[in-house]
């Protein structure tokens, strides 16, 4: 084995491999460095060289660097940490497909789907008990949202209406994909047998990202 200390600078070296460790706990008084070779080294000190046969004298420091370098290696997961990390994985995936699909629209617009829906729900109920005299754009009492956006559009209330029923269809049909798509690998993954000696490979096997194929 090859070893270097240099005491200042807090470093170790061994076989090519140098890291900084804390010393302090070690004597290594008036000691500016130690150089072995493998079979032979030499000790610096303040005031004079001292030849080494071996290092055992600095074995406490070994073990140090060994330590140190053992807890810089991240251990192994285990198959319970890789199943809850794989499910925030797709939970991940799952929340960027959503965001998705609403990219087309702002916050302020999303924000106000529900209202629309509810105005072309009431547009429906009102021309089915009276369908001779469809509600109007004017109705602003009724239809506060969708009667102004025909308004300002000059255009009849009922285009509204279908277009909201519209994107509603549209975008149902995509959610129902993704979700359905979302809870299938969700289960896929939950069926894995977590003491299955290749867990992390058949775990590794289910794409996540298959949420986004949806088109």
């Amino acid at each position: 084995m090859k070893l270097t200390i240099v005491v200042s600078d807090s470093l170790v070296e061994i076989n090519g491999v140098a890291h900084q460790i804390d010393l302090t706990p070690f004597d290594l008084s008036g000691v500016i460095a130690v150089q072995y070779n493998g079979n032979s080294g030499e000790v610096e000190y303040d005031d004079r060289n001292e030849n080494i046969s071996s290092y055992a004298a600095y074995q406490p420091i070994i073990n140090a660097f060994n330590a140190h370098i053992a807890s810089l290696v991240e251990p192994e997961p285990s198959n319970e940490q890789r199943r809850t990390t794989k499910l925030q994985q797709l939970n991940a995936a799952y929340q960027t497909a959503m965001q998705i699909i609403k990219s087309d629209y702002t916050q302020v617009e999303i924000d106000g789907w529900p209202r629309q829906v509810l105005e072309a729900e009431k547009y429906r109920s009102m021309a089915a008990q009276n369908p001779n005299a469809l509600p109007s754009s004017n109705d602003l009492v009724n239809f506060p949202v969708l009667g102004g956006l025909a308004t300002a559009n000059d255009e009849p209330l009922l285009a509204f209406v279908v277009g909201v029923e519209n994107k509603v269809k549209a975008y149902d049909l995509i959610y129902g994909a993704i979700t359905g798509t979302m809870q299938a690998l969700k289960k896929q993954i939950l069926a894995v047998d977590i003491n299955d000696i290749n867990y992390a490979i058949k775990l590794a096997a289910i794409d996540e990202q298959a949420v986004n194929n949806y088109g």
